[in-house]
């Protein structure tokens, strides 16, 4: 097992409490917040400016039968409730022996990982009410887009739901930095990675397993690299926008003739034609700023694991067509 270095830790000044982001524009704001952040873990400053300063109470489930009414409910004992203490919203129901994981808890396992691989936190927050926390790490895996000068930087999301006991889970994506959206870190299905938060914190398999998922985004760079030096036919970048747009029922065929004209206007590089690569990121533009039907209440969560990752992801797959 491989155990982590005493997280040392930095008082500052306490920054006002943010609301989770739900747009990648909420997300960049966030970013820019941590970014000024010093690079010592502070709890305190950490947990007000992700929204989580604020902890995991828990009660019995209680019952009222018809037949004692107006008499108090009655307790399931096997059965407890989750629940936030700053606004009291349920968060979960699980089993009354069950352990409640706490934000801060979430925050420290994080920055014991970013402090171990030598990674960057650059945010952190919740999804789904306060249920799952969530977090960025920067690996200081960088790349350039030919032709464009895009740059993309390989970020690791790692989210901890507040009803498990088991640990993270981890995925890599790209952060197109000047679009501000994300592209997904491989093209098969494969599963995020699961990384217990144990004492013994790392085993030599989670480490593997985190290796082969970076490795994987890292490899996935030569196939991006590739799509921006294809130039593309527009007979051919039609017929790929309108199978990405019918693929995901956006409307009418008349509706779907105005969008992807749209996306096919973005995707003119300035040599004034389509390549793979221009293609790929003017649909994710699209997804990611909750054009996509079904993203509207989250964009942020469906640009991450929702139907806008599958959709970016069908993308990518079919735009390695392009490269024969």
């Amino acid at each position: 097992m491989t155990t982590a270095p005493p997280l040392r830790t930095a008082a500052t000044q306490v920054p006002t409490r943010r609301t989770p982001p739900k747009t990648i524009q909420q997300l960049a704001s966030l970013r820019r917040a941590f970014s000024k952040l010093p690079p010592r873990f502070d709890p305190v400053a950490w947990a007000a400016l992700s929204g989580l300063d604020w902890s995991v109470c828990e009660t019995p489930v209680t019952y009222q039968p018809q037949t004692l009414l107006p008499e108090p409910g009655m307790s399931f004992e096997s059965m407890k409730v989750l629940y936030r203490s700053d606004n009291l919203q349920p968060l979960a129901i699980v089993p009354s022996h069950h352990r409640a994981q706490q934000p801060l808890d979430a925050l420290t396992f994080y920055a014991r990982l970013a402090s171990f691989y030598d990674w960057r936190v650059c945010a952190a927050s919740s999804m789904q009410g306060g249920k799952l926390w969530w977090c960025l790490l920067e690996t200081g895996d960088r790349a350039t887009v030919i032709g464009t000068g895009e740059e993309l930087v390989c970020t690791l999301i790692l989210s901890m739901e507040c009803e498990s006991s088991f640990g993270a889970s981890m995925q890599a994506m790209w952060h197109v930095v000047s679009s501000g959206v994300w592209l997904p870190g491989a093209i098969d299905d494969g599963k995020p990675v699961k990384i217990p938060n144990s004492p013994e914190f790392l085993s030599p398999e989670t480490m593997m397993d985190i290796g082969l998922g970076l490795s994987k985004a890292v490899g996935l760079l030569n196939t991006l690299d590739g799509l921006s030096r294809v130039r593309v036919q527009p007979d051919a970048a039609q017929k790929y926008v309108l199978r990405l747009l019918e693929g995901q029922r956006s409307g009418t065929q008349r509706g779907l003739q105005a969008t992807a004209a749209t996306l096919l206007q973005q995707s003119i590089v300035p040599q004034q034609w389509h390549t793979a690569w221009s293609l790929l990121r003017a649909f994710a533009i699209y997804v990611d700023t909750g054009q996509l039907r079904g993203s509207e209440l989250n964009r942020l969560e469906s640009t991450w694991n929702g139907i806008g990752y599958l959709a970016k992801r069908d993308a990518l797959r079919l735009s390695v067509n392009f490269l024969g």
